[in-house]
């Protein structure tokens, strides 16, 4: 009932986790696995998805360029779904919705484009010195959100010689979106 006045309502997942080494075996191996099960279960990942029979768009933009008088150029490649022109696109890095004005595949027009396909749409009042790699989506997809932390199940490689620190910051990839990030450590060997 502590949570029932606010905007997440009264029905919130509370996940048990302490700092403290589990008394058992001296480690918090356990307590860090019950943590990624616990948060795992919580989530809702259908929760932000509308619900109709198209399936949703997501493409992967590897380049974003501006010609006068036009418009903004993306090229693309498209993962998920399928788009044409007049179609709305939502570009979660801005926050904002642009439809599709033209589409071109190897120097030719289209009129469709879908999944697996190498695209290049013509997009009006884009900027583009605020994009070049990155994800755009359906609107209302919820597919991509944006978010200040992450919790992350990692494992280090063989190969990877550098020495994590908690606090150091490394480069995250998701899809071509690639961003630099701090990152802190919760230390379960084996996992």
């Amino acid at each position: 009932t502590v949570f029932k006045n606010t905007k997440f309502g009264e029905d919130i997942p509370i996940v048990p986790i302490s700092a403290l080494t589990n008394s058992n075996n001296n480690d918090n191996n356990d307590d860090i696995k019950t943590l990624f099960r616990n948060v795992l279960c919580c989530i809702d990942f259908q929760s932000n998805l509308t619900t109709n029979n198209k399936e949703h768009f997501l493409a992967f933009v590897d380049h974003c360029f501006s010609i006068k008088n036009k418009g903004t150029i993306i090229t693309s490649t498209i993962i998920k779904g399928n788009i044409k022109p007049k179609d709305e696109v939502y570009f979660p890095e801005l926050s904002e919705k642009k439809q599709v004005k033209e589409m071109q595949m190897f120097k030719k027009p289209v009129q469709y484009a879908a999944k697996g396909d190498r695209v290049g749409m013509l997009i009006k009042d884009l900027d583009s010195s605020k994009i070049e790699r990155s994800i755009i989506t359906s609107p209302n997809s919820g597919m991509v959100t944006y978010c200040q932390g992450g919790l992350f199940l990692v494992k280090k490689i063989r190969l990877f010689k550098t020495e994590l620190l908690s606090h150091s910051k490394l480069y995250l990839m998701i899809g071509n979106h690639t961003t630099p990030d701090a990152v802190a450590y919760f230390i379960a060997n084996g996992v």
